[in-house]
Order: C-alpha cells, then structure tokens, then sequence
C-alpha cells in the first residue's frame, strides 16, 4: 500500500557558476598554451639558459636565488588559476593535488633526464605546489565574491 507521506527526495547537484561561462570556456582554451609554457619551461634543456632568463625577469632587488624562489612559486600558478576558473564543478583540492602531481612529475623529469643540464629539487616542488595552492584560493575567492555580486550567474 503505497504511503500517504511524500518521500524525501535527494538534494539536486548543484551546476555552480559563479562568473559568465565565457570566463570559464576562455580559462579552458587558456589552459592549453598554459600547459605548454609549463612544459617548455620544465624541459628546457639548458640549466644555464633557464638561469638567464629567472635573473632577466626576476625582480631586480633579488638574489638569483631569491628570483628562483619567486618564479618558482609562480610557475604553477596561472594553470592553477586557470583550471579552477576552467571547470568550477571540481572540486579545488582536486586542482591543489593535480598542481602537486605535476610539479613533482616536472622534478623527476629533470632528474631521470641528466642531459636537460637541470637540478632537481624537492624546495621546487614545494615552491611549485604553493604557488599553486594560492592561485587556487585565489580563484576560490574570486568565485565566491562573483557569486554573491552577480547571483545571476549561479545555476541551482
């Protein structure tokens, strides 16, 4: 005898996005020549060449090694941003732990191939990851304060 109480149905998923999707569809092509920037810059075969470049761009009141350190923390950093932006359904720790792989996937690149002339660090990988990490929040941060500006744009 079927009940008189209407069941409990289960919650609808939420498709949230926060900022127009011509934001996210643009972070998506983005996210292509981001890659290859990171891999051209992960496989470039000449430490020397990479050193140049870091003390040509860094901020001038560094050390090398302190440009080393800053341009590491931003290599990951616009991919991240851009794949949180890309696709706001997965979730950012998804993003923070594929960011982690992918920096550590570039050291052990640099290592198991002795003829790219790079060194290998676990600080890089650290380095790479955090920067990663705050680009993330700061996507995080943007699309929740797009959200709330413009609440047009959630599709509940």
């Amino acid at each position: 005898m079927p009940s008189s109480h209407p069941q409990p149905t289960s919650p609808q998923p939420c498709t949230h996005e926060p900022l127009p999707s011509w934001i996210h569809r643009a972070c998506r092509w983005l996210t292509v020549p981001m890659l290859v920037a990171v891999e051209v810059a992960v496989l470039w075969p000449s430490g020397n060449d990479v050193a140049q470049f870091k003390d040509s761009v860094g901020p001038w009141f560094l050390s090398l090694v302190g440009k080393d350190v800053i341009l590491n923390f931003i290599l990951m950093a616009p991919l991240a941003f851009l794949l949180t932006v890309g696709w706001p359904k997965v979730k950012p720790w998804i993003w923070a732990i594929a960011i982690t792989a992918l920096s550590a996937l570039a050291e052990t690149i640099q290592w198991a191939f002795p003829m790219l002339h790079r060194r290998s660090l676990f600080a890089n990988v650290v380095e790479n990851s955090l920067g990663g990490w705050l680009a993330i929040a700061l996507a995080v941060l943007l699309m929740s304060w797009a959200s709330k500006r413009w609440p047009q744009h959630n599709n509940h």
